[in-house]
């Protein structure tokens, strides 16, 4: 992606959802038994394991869930901006 659209996955509410839930699925893991030696994949034994691997921060839950309150008022206003706008002018 070009670095002048970088910016853009600010936008996308799939980038805090998917990392609070991530959050939300490892924390407190301890133990994760790797049953099999694949090549190209590491193997991953605590949940903080797993987060490191995705570069995750335990501390930044709250942080995402007030992005996704911020990311749905700002789309629903918007919408509700452009259909005001559509309405009054039929």
């Amino acid at each position: 992606m070009p670095i002048i659209f970088s910016w853009l996955k600010y936008l996308s509410w799939m980038l805090y959802a998917n990392e609070a839930l991530s959050i939300l699925q490892w924390e407190g893991i301890q133990n994760i038994t790797c049953t099999e030696d694949i090549e190209n994949l590491p193997c991953l034994q605590t949940g903080q394991d797993v987060m490191d691997n995705y570069n995750f921060s335990f501390e930044s839950l709250y942080m995402d869930i007030w992005a996704l309150i911020v990311l749905y008022l700002m789309f629903h206003l918007l919408s509700y901006l452009f259909l005001w706008k559509r309405a009054k002018r039929i």
